[in-house]
């Protein structure tokens, strides 16, 4: 029943975009109406700036940190990835706003800083390096979620329902990711 009852919270939670209303404080436009068209922080970060985007990266941690201190108390270490895993899907397709939402990488950093801070912050160095070098924010993402799956397995154990759910996790972050993978590799095709 508790188990049921944190996912039924983690999906509400991923439900509530924090990146729409620090956009709204800002007075800068809906995300959702411009460039990628992605309700999260990068463009946060285009409409309104980074102190606005770093607010937005914050406030989404923040929440989901949250929802992860309540699944360490309440729940067996195994079932933790799968909270973290519906929190994600809620950022995704969030009944509070049209089932139109992120990409969750923001949520999943909160959740993972909380289970494994040390994770979270070598993370943080990854994401920026792959930025730095590639000048693609979604690399930097990966390197990001890549970081912050193996945080989880090292913090949660290597039990089947552990892995299993800290994958399925990874793997439906980069599988949103799938038009900046698209958009990335034509424009490779284009310049050979």
């Amino acid at each position: 029943m508790r188990f049921l009852l944190l996912l039924f919270l983690a999906y509400a939670a991923g439900s509530i975009n924090m990146s729409l209303g620090v956009s709204r404080l800002a007075g800068a436009p809906d995300p959702r109406n411009a460039y990628s068209r992605n309700p999260g922080a990068i463009n946060v970060y285009r409409h309104a700036g980074p102190w606005w985007a770093l607010l937005a990266v914050v406030s989404e941690a923040a929440k989901a940190a949250t929802v992860a201190w309540a699944a360490t108390q309440w729940l067996p270490a195994p079932q933790i990835p799968w909270v973290g895993f519906v929190l994600i899907l809620g950022n995704r397709f969030p009944v509070f706003h049209g089932f139109c939402g992120g990409k969750g990488v923001a949520n999943y950093l909160g959740f993972v800083l909380l289970l494994n801070p040390l994770a979270a912050i070598v993370g943080i160095g990854f994401w920026a390096a792959g930025i730095y070098f590639t000048k693609q924010p979604f690399m930097g993402s990966f390197l990001l979620i890549s970081v912050l799956t193996a945080g989880v397995i090292m913090a949660l154990g290597n039990s089947f329902i552990t892995l299993s759910g800290a994958l399925l996790t990874f793997f439906l972050i980069i599988g949103l990711h799938h038009e900046n993978i698209s958009g990335f590799l034509s424009d490779r095709k284009k310049l050979q």
